[in-house]
C-alpha cells in the first residue's frame, strides 16, 4: 500500500521493521530476509531509482522459494525488476513457478499485490512470446477488473500497451477495445490519476513508455490519447 502511494520511505522503513530483531521475528531468517530485499529493490525501482545487475539477487531468492503461496509475491516482484531491467533469462526464472499456481487457480499474489496472469504476460512479453502475452494480459484485465484492483488493472492495461508497442501494433490497442473505450479508459485514468497524485516519480520504464505513446499519437494523429500520456 506504501508503495502505491508513492511512499518510499514508509515502505523501506516497514521492511526494516520485519528485519529488526524482536519486532515481528526473533530472527527473521534467511528466507524472510531474502523476499525483504527483493521487496527493497522494488521500492527503489519504483522510486525512479536504476536496477543493477540481478545475477545475485535472482539466484538469492531461486534458492529459497517454496511451493507455498507467500512465495508467489517475492517472485512477481522479481519479475518486475527484471522487466525493468531488461533481463528476459531473469524474468523467466520463475515462469514455472507463477505458471504451476496459476493453473491452480492463484490470481494474485497475498501481501504484495500483484495479479499473476499480469505476470505471465510480462515474462511473456519480455521474451518477445507475443500470443502468449496477449491471452496473458487479457486474462489479467478481466481478474483484475472482476476483483475491482484498480492499481492492478491500470497496470495491466498498460502492459498491455507497452506489449503492442514493442511488437509494432500499437493500432491493435485502439481497435480491440473497440466501443468499450471510454470506459477502459476511465478504469486507467483513475488509477493514473492515484499515482499522479501520490507519486513523485514514475519507474523510469514506464515513464519512456509514456512518451513513447505520446509520440505515436502524435504521429497517427489521435485525438482521444490514453489517459497515460504525459
Amino acid at each position: 500500500a506504501r508503495t502505491l502511494r508513492g511512499a518510499w520511505t514508509e515502505a523501506e522503513d516497514a521492511l526494516d521493521v520485519l528485519m529488526e530483531p524482536g519486532r515481528v521475528f526473533d530472527d527473521a531468517g534467511l528466507v524472510v530476509r531474502t523476499f525483504a530485499r527483493v521487496f527493497r529493490e522494488v521500492v527503489r525501482a519504483q522510486s525512479g531509482a536504476s536496477v543493477g545487475d540481478l545475477t545475485a539477487l535472482a539466484k538469492d531468492l531461486m534458492a529459497v522459494v517454496g511451493t507455498d503461496t507467500y512465495s508467489v509475491a517475492p517472485l512477481c516482484a522479481l519479475v518486475e525488476l527484471a522487466d525493468l531491467a531488461d533481463a528476459p533469462a531473469i524474468a523467466e526464472l520463475p515462469h514455472r513457478a507463477l505458471a504451476t499456481g496459476a493453473a491452480r487457480g492463484v490470481l494474485f499474489s497475498s501481501g504484495w499485490m500483484y495479479a499473476v496472469p499480469r505476470m505471465l504476460g510480462v515474462i511473456a512479453a519480455v521474451n518477445c512470446r507475443w500470443d502468449a502475452a496477449e491471452t496473458h494480459l487479457r486474462t489479467a484485465i478481466d481478474v483484475a477488473g472482476r476483483a475491482g484492483s484498480m492499481s492492478e488493472l491500470g497496470r495491466s492495461y498498460l502492459d498491455h500497451a507497452r506489449m503492442l508497442v514493442a511488437r509494432g501494433e500499437y493500432q491493435t490497442y485502439y481497435d480491440h477495445i473497440g466501443g468499450d473505450a471510454q470506459g477502459k479508459f476511465d478504469s486507467i485514468r483513475q488509477m493514473f490519476s492515484m499515482q499522479q497524485d501520490n507519486q513523485k516519480r514514475m519507474a523510469e520504464q514506464n515513464q519512456r513508455t509514456a512518451k513513447m505513446i505520446a509520440d505515436l499519437n502524435k504521429k497517427n494523429g489521435f485525438t482521444n490519447a490514453p489517459p497515460w500520456s504525459p
